[in-house]
């Protein structure tokens, strides 16, 4: 089994020190990549203190002078928020300076609050339409010269600058949750990256036939091998998270032990509710802390 996190870059309040972020975030990444994880995943998002990635690139091209082995993944992109030359340009650099260790996902976006900055208004939902489109474009500029005349973008001959280092690609995974997003990319040779949010735990063995029903409806795709990596399904961490894996282990305690300047009293904190946890509904109910975060999406 292969194990993969997803970290972010966070503040609960712009007076928090941004270097303590940075520090905290940059210790994260090197215990997981010194623990045997096999990818970091890093969103991309907007004016959200407590997600600070508005380039995943950069963020992940730092990562790597700090790791030695981890792959190093976007999860995830919002597609309406790029262009296809300017993400198969910047993909492909981020491929080169982290030594080939790119992986890259890709997502229609989550937050219309995002969207309302970041995308003219348009509703979420139509962000699949961009991605639909986006994807194959960045794919063709990375295979050489290329003209587009889409729905959303139109441009004459170009090319992606640099290409990628690895070849012919780095992995594209999409984000899906639906079964019609689930097709489409498998249909495009995508991998999947999918999670249960607040549902039971059920729901991952739903997702899962989901990813199934479209592999077999793919022929042109085969199957992942079964030591492959072809279907990412993020939980939360069980309650034995670590048992028989020291890294992981380590990550819950980092996780779910805030030191005791941090705890403030242990009456605050029920069993297996997180410090993170704590902090983030104490945000959503500061009308002062809540101003940059949208709380019809908190999770």
């Amino acid at each position: 089994m292969k194990f993969a996190v997803s970290i972010s870059m966070e503040r609960f309040s712009p007076g928090e020190s941004m270097q303590d972020a940075v520090k905290n975030f940059r210790a994260l990444a090197k215990v997981a990549d010194e623990g045997g994880f096999e990818t970091l995943w890093t969103a991309e998002h907007h004016t959200i203190e407590c997600t600070i990635s508005p380039n995943p690139f950069q963020t992940l091209t730092w990562l790597a002078q700090h790791t030695d082995r981890i792959r190093l993944g976007t999860a995830t992109l919002v597609a309406p928020y790029w262009s296809p030359i300017r993400l198969a340009g910047e993909a492909a650099l981020c491929d080169h300076l982290t030594g080939g260790r790119l992986e890259f996902g890709i997502a229609r976006g989550a937050y219309q609050y995002e969207f309302d900055r970041m995308a003219g208004g348009i509703p979420q939902q139509e962000g699949v339409g961009y991605m639909k489109e986006l994807v194959p474009a960045v794919q063709k500029l990375w295979a050489g010269d290329y003209e587009h005349d889409g729905h959303y973008w139109k441009f004459p001959l170009a090319t992606s600058v640099p290409k990628p280092l690895q070849q012919p690609h780095p992995a594209i995974w999409v984000a899906a949750r639906d079964p019609g997003t689930f097709d489409w990319a498998v249909g495009i040779g995508a991998n999947i990256l999918s999670t249960p949010l607040s549902a039971p735990p059920a729901e991952v063995g739903v997702l899962g036939e989901k990813f199934r029903k479209a592999v077999a409806d793919h022929p042109e795709h085969p199957p992942p091998a079964p030591d492959d990596a072809a279907a990412h399904l993020r939980l939360r961490p069980a309650s034995r998270l670590g048992a028989g894996c020291p890294a992981l282990g380590r990550l819950r305690r980092l996780f779910r032990e805030p030191d005791a300047e941090q705890r403030r009293g242990d009456e605050r904190f029920p069993r297996g509710y997180s410090f993170r946890d704590y902090r983030q509904s104490r945000q959503l109910q500061s009308a002062g802390r809540a101003r940059q975060f949208d709380v019809r999406h908190a999770r």
